[in-house]
């Protein structure tokens, strides 16, 4: 694992917890894999990797990588979502899952925002309108998405330092 991934691998230690709060009044999950390891075109790569449920029923995966070089001055990172029967949810709870991935990766512009919308609405449409007789059953929805991850790196960065803060207090017990 290179630095670049290693930092990116640090920084987003707590991630799924973060989402998981994000989600608690949805039916949606994420559960961190221990298998690090993602495929892509160019081959492949490390990072995060996150089982996503719906209720008790697993039915995709999200995935973290650096994308250029991440860094604590630059950082980007590309994530990944690939649902599977993405017709068998409401649009509604499907953009409960994927706009909390937004505002955790993709919230440092309004760019970012954006593009990570317009990413969301054509996979969407893709797989709406994926044909066949099997697709209502296993229609899949695949989408990319870039960001400087800016809000969540801020709110590990406060909960970090009110951590420190509370161990300076001294004990008068």
């Amino acid at each position: 694992m290179d630095e670049s991934t290693h930092l990116l691998y640090v920084d987003f230690a707590k991630f799924a917890d973060a989402m998981n709060g994000w989600l608690k009044d949805s039916p949606w999950r994420l559960q961190e894999m221990t298998d690090t390891l993602i495929g892509n075109q160019e081959g492949p790569s490390y990072g995060r990797r996150y089982k996503i449920f719906y209720g008790p029923r697993e039915c995709g995966e999200i995935s973290l990588q650096d994308f250029d070089t991440y860094s604590k001055e630059s950082p980007s990172v590309y994530s990944s979502v690939e649902l599977l029967s993405a017709r068998s949810y409401g649009a509604d709870y499907i953009m409960t899952l994927l706009g909390g991935l937004v505002h955790h990766v993709a919230s440092g512009s309004r760019d970012e925002i954006d593009s990570a919308y317009l990413a969301i609405r054509t996979a969407m449409i893709d797989a709406m309108w994926q044909i066949g007789p099997e697709v209502v059953s296993y229609s899949v929805l695949e989408v990319g998405i870039i960001g400087s991850g800016a809000i969540y790196l801020r709110g590990e960065k406060i909960k970090k330092n009110m951590v420190k803060g509370m161990s300076s207090v001294p004990n008068n017990g």
